[in-house]
């Protein structure tokens, strides 16, 4: 759990050292998504911004416009599936939540509910694991996502409770959402990949 504090007040620094730039892309993605198509382009290119500065890289628009040309399609691929996931687990907590208020049912769509949160998480941490691939593949990716989540769960659920309440916070507010929340999830995401590959690494160098 202090290891998710952690990255969260590096989010937090991070944020605030490079406010500027960062809301600036933020506000791009927001214009880039008005056009629909550009939509997961721009996605792509804030996390490969976030991810070079998550690393201690310099960074500028620039990278956003890297990330977004070399990302294109790929980037697509990911908005397809995550949108996909989000229709089908978000159409089963609504039906569960259609037919009765019998017990079983609350709990079925608690299940569903669940998923949806794990499906959520899952595409937070995707994009920064394809940035860490040799050969870029969202199936591995997603894969890699959740073996990361079962195997830290106490730093997962509890990173992304933050992330959670930070969306909450910024619906409530709804202008950060234009600003700086999206930016700040893509830079969240980024730092928690880049802590727990750096644990794993250093665990596998202690078994050799």
């Amino acid at each position: 759990m202090s290891d998710a504090w952690q990255v969260f007040r590096k989010t937090l620094s991070d944020l605030w050292d490079d406010f500027y730039l960062l809301a600036m892309a933020n506000v791009l993605w927001a214009a880039l998504n008005l056009l629909l198509v550009t939509g997961p382009p721009a996605t792509a290119g804030l996390f490969v911004l976030t991810h070079r500065l998550a690393r201690g890289e310099d960074v500028g628009l620039s990278h956003f416009f890297a990330g977004f040309r070399r990302y294109f399609w790929r980037s697509w691929l990911w908005a397809i599936v995550a949108g996909a996931g989000f229709f089908i687990l978000g159409g089963d907590v609504v039906l569960m939540g259609s037919l009765s208020n019998a017990d079983y049912v609350i709990f079925i769509q608690g299940f569903f509910l669940m998923l949806l949160f794990l499906w959520a998480f899952l595409l937070l941490h995707a994009f920064p694991l394809i940035l860490e691939q040799e050969r870029p593949s969202l199936r591995l990716a997603l894969r890699n996502a959740l073996v990361m989540f079962a195997s830290n769960q106490s730093f997962s659920v509890t990173l992304f409770g933050l992330a959670l309440l930070v969306a909450l916070l910024s619906t409530l507010l709804f202008a950060p959402w234009g600003i700086i929340t999206v930016v700040f999830l893509a830079l969240l995401g980024n730092h928690a990949v880049l802590n727990r590959l750096t644990v794993h690494r250093a665990a596998q160098e202690e078994l050799t």
